[in-house]
C-alpha cells in the first residue's frame, strides 16, 4: 500500500480557438456528456486518485461549478483554480493551490481537461513510475516522417525511431514538479509542456507507453475523432473480463445518479427560480435517494477491488478524533431531523493512527446511515472512541469467530471505535454474518426497511486492512453496537 497521496491537476482553461464553437471547447458535448466532465469522470472514478484539482479561466468558475462538477456529483474535486494567461502559468497556479494540503512525496498527475480517452492502465502506470523517478511521460511513437523546416523549405530528417508524441497526464512527485515551474517563472522559460521544465534542468523523465486514441480534442475532426473512439472502448474488447464488463457496467449506472443529484441540487438551492419549504424537502428526499444508490455502486465497486488485491490505498498516520468529529457533525442535522439523538463521546489523548482517510470516513459513514436507517424516532445513537492498552483492550472478549492475526494481538495498545444504537438488535446468531456481502439481519427492520447488504461487508474489509478487526455485539430488541478496534 502506498504511503503517499495521489493528486490529479487538470487544466481546462484553454479558450478552444482553432475548435470555432460558440463556446469554449471544454463544455462542447462528447455523446451526451461535456469533454471536461468524461475526462474528470475517469480520475473521479478511479480508486487511486485521492483528489482532483481543476483549473477553469477565472469567469467561468460559476458555471463549471455548477452544470459540471455539481451537475455531474463530482466528489474527489476538492477546488476549482482561476486559470492563468498560459497553460504553464494555469498549472502553476494550481499546484501554487495544493501547497498545505499536498506534501513534496505525493504525486501529482497533470492531464489536459480535453484528453478524455485516458486509461486506468496510463493512471496507475505513471503513479508507480513517478513515485520513484524524476517523473512519468504518456507518450506514442510517431508514425509519420517528420520533417525540421525553415523557411519552408525541409532541412533535416530526424530518425524516427528516436520521435515520441508525448500526450497526458505527465506525472511527478509535487516538490519536483513545483520547483520546477517555480523557477521556469523565475527563469522567463515557457516549455512546451511540463516534462520540458524538468528536461531543462537535468532530471530524467521516464516514458510510459501510451494510446493513439489518447487525442486531445481541439478541433472539429478531433471530436468526430473521439466519438467514434469512445463508441469502441465503451464496447466489450476481446479477452476483457466478466469483471471488467461489470465494473463497466456499474460506472455506467453511477454516472446518469450522480449527474441527477447535482441537478436536483441545483433546483433544490434556488438557482433556477424560488423554490418553498415542501418542494425542498421532496428535492431533498430524492437526492438522498439517489445517493443511497451511489453509495451501493461504490461499496460493491470496493468490495470487488478489495477481494481482488486491486484496492489501492493511502495509509498514513491520521487524527481520528478530528475525523470522527466532523462525521459527528455532518450527521446531526438529519439525526435531529428524523427525531434522533446523536452524541459523541470522545476519550482523552486519541494517539493518530495509520489508516486511509477516505475508507475510514466511509466507514463511519456506513455506521452512521445504518443505524439512522434502524433506530426509531425518540432512539439514540452514541459514537465512541478510546484509547486502551493492550491488557484492557483484552478486557473485552473479542468474538471466537475472529481470526485475530499476531500483529493484532502484538500490539501495545489499541484506538476502539463503537457505534451504538437503541435500534431494534441483531440476533447474536446474525453477528457474525452481517459482515458478508449482501447478508442482512432476520431483523433488519427499522424506519426505511433494510439495506443492500453491502455497506458493512466494505468495512470489514476497510477495517481489515488496516490491521484491524469489526465486530458487532448485539440481543434482539435490545439496541446495537459495531466496535472497531485499531491496533496502534
Amino acid at each position: 500500500m502506498a504511503n503517499f497521496k495521489t493528486v490529479a491537476l487538470i487544466p481546462a482553461a484553454g479558450m478552444g480557438k482553432r475548435m470555432g464553437a460558440s463556446i469554449n471547447k471544454q463544455y462542447l458535448q462528447l455523446n451526451g456528456m461535456p469533454i471536461v466532465a468524461r475526462t474528470i469522470s475517469v480520475f473521479e472514478n478511479s480508486p487511486l486518485i485521492d483528489a482532483i484539482y481543476l483549473v477553469i479561466p477565472a469567469d467561468e468558475i460559476p458555471y463549471c461549478d455548477a452544470y459540471v462538477v455539481k451537475a455531474c456529483g463530482f466528489k474527489k474535486v476538492v477546488t476549482i483554480v482561476p486559470g492563468g494567461k498560459e497553460r504553464q502559468n494555469s498549472v502553476l497556479n494550481g499546484l501554487n493551490a495544493m501547497r498545505g494540503a499536498v506534501a513534496d512525496d505525493d504525486v501529482v498527475l497533470i492531464h489536459d481537461g480535453v484528453r478524455p480517452m485516458v486509461t486506468e492502465t496510463m493512471l496507475s502506470e505513471s503513479i508507480e513510475v513517478a513515485s520513484s523517478r524524476d517523473g512519468a511521460l504518456v507518450a506514442v511513437p510517431v508514425k509519420d516522417t517528420i520533417k525540421s523546416v525553415h523557411d519552408g523549405i525541409a532541412v533535416n530528417t530526424p530518425p524516427r525511431e528516436h520521435l515520441w508524441q508525448a500526450q497526458t497526464p505527465q506525472t511527478f512527485r509535487f516538490g519536483i514538479i513545483h520547483a520546477a515551474h517555480l523557477a521556469a517563472e523565475a527563469d522567463g522559460f515557457i516549455g512546451t509542456d511540463d516534462a520540458s521544465l524538468l528536461e531543462r534542468v537535468g532530471k530524467e523523465i521516464c516514458i510510459i507507453q501510451g494510446d493513439y486514441r489518447n487525442i486531445k480534442i481541439t478541433t472539429p475532426e478531433d471530436l468526430l475523432l473521439a466519438e467514434a473512439f469512445l463508441s469502441l472502448i465503451d464496447k466489450k474488447q476481446p479477452g476483457e473480463t466478466k469483471e471488467d464488463s461489470d465494473n463497466i457496467l456499474f460506472h455506467d449506472m453511477k454516472n446518469p445518479m450522480t449527474a441527477a443529484v447535482g441537478s436536483i441540487d441545483i433546483i433544490r438551492e434556488g438557482r433556477l427560480g424560488p423554490v418553498n419549504e415542501e418542494q425542498v424537502e421532496y428535492l431533498q428526499s430524492a437526492i438522498d435517494s439517489c445517493n443511497e444508490v451511489v453509495s451501493m455502486i461504490d461499496n460493491l465497486l470496493d468490495i470487488r477491488r478489495f477481494e481482488t488485491n486491486n484496492m489501492r490505498l493511502t495509509i498514513r498516520h491520521e487524527n481520528l478524533s478530528e475525523i470522527i468529529r466532523k462525521i459527528t457533525e455532518q450527521f446531526a442535522g438529519t439525526a435531529k431531523y428524523v427525531g434522533i439523538e446523536l452524541s459523541l463521546n470522545l476519550g482523552a489523548s486519541i494517539p493518530d493512527i495509520a489508516v486511509d482517510r477516505r475508507a475510514f470516513v466511509r466507514i463511519l459513514g456506513n455506521l452512521l446511515g445504518n443505524s439512522l436507517k434502524f433506530t426509531p424516532k425518540g432512539g439514540e445513537i452514541v459514537i465512541s472512541c478510546e484509547y486502551l492498552k493492550n491488557d484492557d483492550a483484552n478486557r473485552r472478549r473479542i468474538p471466537l469467530y475472529l481470526k485475530v492475526p499476531k500483529a493484532f494481538s502484538d500490539s501495545p495498545a489499541f484506538v476502539r471505535i463503537t457505534v451504538r444504537d437503541t435500534g431494534n438488535g441483531i440476533p447474536s446468531q446474525d453477528c457474525e454474518l452481517i459482515f458478508d456481502r449482501y447478508a442482512q439481519s432476520k431483523n433488519a427492520s427499522g424506519r426505511e426497511g433494510g439495506g443492500s447488504g453491502l455497506g458493512l461487508a466494505y468495512c470489514r474489509w476497510a477495517v481489515e486492512s488496516f490491521k484491524g478487526l469489526i465486530w458487532a455485539e448485539s440481543q434482539e430488541g435490545a439496541g446495537s453496537e459495531i466496535v472497531i478496534q485499531l491496533p496502534v
